[in-house]
């Protein structure tokens, strides 16, 4: 366990425990850099953390298609009839 966690009172050890392997949306960042990550609504707690960028993998997950990917897949589909018939 790293000295920085192993320091802290143990509500926060079980904040850390409970973001390990969850998606959090980024909040923002603070002038030092730092990461801010709420956990409402999707851990149901008003906790919030704050981490160094590199501690963090950032990835884009979309709701829907955007218009391009939809766009593709009407022309893939459009040749694929073209060319089985």
């Amino acid at each position: 366990m790293p000295v920085g966690i192993r320091n802290m009172p143990e509500h926060s050890k079980e904040v850390f425990g409970r973001a390990v392997g969850e998606t959090l949306q980024i909040e923002g960042f603070n002038e030092a850099g730092y990461i801010e990550l709420n956990f409402h609504p999707k851990l149901g707690s008003l906790d919030t953390i704050w981490l160094e960028p590199y501690l963090c993998i950032r990835f884009r997950r979309y709701k829907k298609p955007g218009r391009r990917f939809l766009e593709i897949q009407k022309l893939n589909k459009e040749i694929g009839e073209k060319y089985s018939t």
